[in-house]
């Protein structure tokens, strides 16, 4: 009997469209936002109130008969800045840079020396300390005029020392970091729903009548671009949550933030397509929930080992290791962003790792597309190779 199936274009249509809408209106999906919004959001605003009660502890190195002025400068500054400001002496700079280390103490002033762990508030203040300390200097010599004490203070400028500066130059330590995790845990969420959907398919045999009117390869097409929706919504909305609560609390985000969120939702587009694809191969090789977990065991190991890999290239992302494992092709999606926002990768390396990720991408989804063709219909666990030994559905 001849089956009369729908054209690909109106089947893949059709599918995505149930996918996307079955997904966005689930609790599941609904409340899992709904926690990530809230999470972050009581994230930000524990970090702006509890910050706003903790003191600035300034170390104060010994300078002779200054100290005390030092001392008094130190104070003073932070009051006229609105900053409850603590001093703490040191005999030496060395000393003072240990408890700056092991978190003792903000910032450490040694007469025009400035020693922070990244410039940013915490040296503003200490430029600030060294030039109040200039008039007070000023003040306590012998009648100084109103613009030679001026004169005095503009000349007071701090040289900054940075113990461990951030990466790309400016306060974007975090972003590589935080890109990873989040691009990670946007695609591991949306190859679940992958899987599961293929999964209650089968054990309900609902597929074998969609199957009556559409091709298994673009139920397959459909379901990537359904859900590849569904993911990209939630990676935009969680992004967003993240800098509105960021600006609503005060915090200042770094200036590649804009740049890092774009690149992101490219690359989660090549790592959902890669890992969705293969999570649908796998799932469709198994009648179960449990027996697709077995068989995409090899998967998660490869997806897990990607992650582990991207947190090594964002410590350190102008290595040699990092630029090599930013080429690899499972790696890309979680690496190429992070490197990105701490500005170290060149646009040679992002062409590279885009050319070299969409061929990647192409060959697994042309794999994934030959096993779940063939296994779809499958009412027994079987393996890849004996799916591709058996006729398309």
């Amino acid at each position: 009997m001849t089956l009369h199936r729908l054209p690909s274009r109106t089947a893949v249509a059709l599918i995505a469209r149930r996918e996307f809408l079955t997904r966005v209106r689930s609790k599941i999906f609904l409340v899992s936002i709904g926690v990530s919004v809230m999470l972050i959001v009581v994230g930000f605003a524990a970090s702006a109130l509890l910050g706003d009660d903790d003191p600035t502890v300034v170390a104060i190195v010994d300078a002779g008969g200054r100290t005390d002025a030092l001392e008094l400068a130190a104070v003073e500054t932070g009051r006229l800045s609105g900053v409850t400001v603590e001093t703490a002496r040191f005999d030496g700079r060395t000393d003072a840079q240990l408890a700056l280390d092991a978190g003792d103490v903000d910032v450490v002033v040694d007469g025009r020396t400035v020693v922070v762990e990244r410039a940013g508030d915490q040296s503003e203040l200490g430029a600030a300390i060294v030039r109040q300390f200039g008039l007070v200097e000023g003040l306590v010599t012998a009648g100084l005029a109103p613009d030679e004490i001026a004169s005095l203070a503009a000349d007071s400028q701090p040289l900054i020392v940075e113990t461990d500066p951030p990466l790309g130059g400016d306060d974007a330590g975090a972003v590589p970091f935080a890109s990873v995790i989040l691009l990670f845990l946007a695609v591991q969420t949306a190859g679940g729903f992958i899987m599961m959907g293929v999964i209650e398919e089968k054990s309900s045999k609902v597929v074998e009548l969609v199957l009556s009117s559409i091709r298994a390869r673009d139920l397959l097409v459909g379901k990537i671009v359904g859900i590849g929706g569904v993911g990209l919504i939630n990676a935009v909305l969680i992004a967003s949550a993240a800098v509105i609560a960021a600006v609503v609390s005060g915090t200042e985000l770094p200036a590649s933030t804009g740049r890092v969120i774009a690149w992101s939702l490219v690359w989660f587009l090549f790592g959902f397509v890669l890992y969705a694809s293969i999570f649908a191969a796998g799932a469709s090789l198994a009648p179960s929930a449990e027996d697709a977990q077995a068989a995409l065991a090899p998967v998660s190991v490869v997806l897990m080992l990607s992650y582990f890999a991207s947190i090594v290239v964002a410590s350190e992302p102008d290595s040699t290791l990092a630029r090599v494992l930013s080429l690899v092709p499972t790696i890309s999606p979680f690496a190429i962003p992070g490197r990105i926002g701490a500005s170290s990768i060149s646009a040679v390396e992002i062409a590279a790792a885009l050319v070299l990720t969409a061929a990647a991408t192409v060959g697994v989804v042309l794999f994934a597309e030959r096993v779940y063709v063939r296994a779809l219909l499958a009412t027994d666990k079987i393996s890849f190779r004996e799916a591709l030994r058996r006729q398309g559905a």
